[in-house]
């Protein structure tokens, strides 16, 4: 994983929630590859604490009056079970912050925290690539960090749409790496 520096990296965590990658999803990836993501994501949050980054987990918590919310099968509701970050995802002791478009820099916490800790290089790991990790990476990057998305700790709903996000993520300045971790 990409961290020179550790006292100026963050790991994002984005939206391993219940309704995306669980058992009874309303919105889900592909769920062949929900257990590797889920591997690979707890063993890059394993790796970002131990060498002493910050670690931030970022989820959706829809408002139930919208009408987005028929698209994405009312997943991740304000309050619902399946807004609750996925059990199988290490959380413990991690910061939580909740957004509620896709651009994780949309709730200005993100950004407070971020100054604060000092941070300028992000890694940015979580679903769907093509949605949130992507308008997250689009965000940080209008802010001048330095983004590094961890292509095998994204995923979206199709290894198609992973693969077409990471190129998008690329052509817009992120850089796509690898976790040192099989």
């Amino acid at each position: 994983m990409p961290i020179e520096d550790p006292r100026t990296t963050a790991l994002l965590v984005i939206d391993m929630q219940a309704d995306f990658i669980g058992e009874d999803a309303r919105f889900p990836i592909d769920r062949a590859r929900v257990a590797r993501l889920i591997a690979k994501v707890n063993a890059a949050i394993d790796e970002a604490r131990a060498r002493g980054a910050l670690v931030v987990h970022i989820g959706n918590e829809f408002r139930r009056l919208s009408l987005a919310n028929v698209f994405r099968n009312f997943a991740a509701l304000e309050g619902s079970p399946g807004a609750r970050l996925d059990a199988r995802v290490k959380h413990d002791g991690i910061p939580y912050l909740s957004k509620q478009r896709g651009d994780a820099f949309t709730n200005p916490e993100l950004g407070a925290l971020l100054s604060g800790a000092g941070v300028r290089r992000l890694l940015l790991a979580g679903v769907f690539a093509d949605g949130c990790v992507r308008a997250t990476a689009r965000g940080a990057l209008a802010r001048g960090y330095d983004v590094h998305v961890l292509g095998d700790c994204v995923a979206s709903r199709s290894d198609r749409n992973t693969a077409r996000a990471l190129s998008s993520l690329r052509s817009l300045g992120a850089s796509v790496a690898r976790t040192a971790v099989e």
